[in-house]
């Protein structure tokens, strides 16, 4: 059976920010796609894709359906060599999928929350007090503010090397 026989993953580029719009018409039509959000680094209230311009179908090739998964309003292109689609395996888009769940869990996770208190226990700050501000990363690298020079400084660092000091406001 050649690949062209078979229901796998591909990859469509689509319009710039027509991502969600992509993945509602594709559900709409039946199609299952995958469209990788993440924490958008600027608001970490928001998602924002993690590939701009792309996401994952998950469609028979040839078939009806795909002739009008290509034609979608948005869909700009299938990622293609010599005018054929190229598949990604459904290893590769699980493997994904978890990876994304991990970030979201572990952003959920945070020991602290936005504002609390803590103390930093090592590197060059250690032992002064600061204000948690937000995870930046799975592996607990994290943002404070450090009250310094009458201004609040941003700081990173890993978010083990802190501990809470009891109080939740910090100004």
């Amino acid at each position: 059976m050649s690949f062209l026989d078979e229901r796998l993953w591909y990859v469509l580029k689509t319009r710039p920010r027509a991502e969600k719009q992509v993945e509602t018409l594709l559900t709409l039509r039946g199609a299952e796609s995958y469209l990788p959000l993440i924490r958008s680094h600027r608001n970490r209230q928001r998602t924002e894709p993690l590939f701009p311009g792309y996401l994952f179908c998950h469609v028979e090739i040839p078939s009806v359906q795909w002739v009008e998964v290509r034609s979608l309003p948005g869909v700009a292109y299938a990622l293609s060599t010599e005018g054929r689609p190229v598949p990604v395996s459904s290893d590769l888009v699980e493997t994904m999928r978890l990876r994304v769940q991990y970030e979201e869990e572990c952003h959920q996770r945070s020991r602290f929350k936005p504002g609390e208190q803590v103390r930093i226990l090592g590197g060059p700050f250690q032992g002064l007090e600061a204000a948690f501000d937000r995870r930046l990363s799975a592996s607990g690298r994290s943002r404070v503010l450090l009250h310094l020079v009458n201004r609040l400084v941003p700081v990173e660092l890993q978010e083990g090397l802190l501990v809470s000091s009891g109080s939740r406001n910090f100004g």
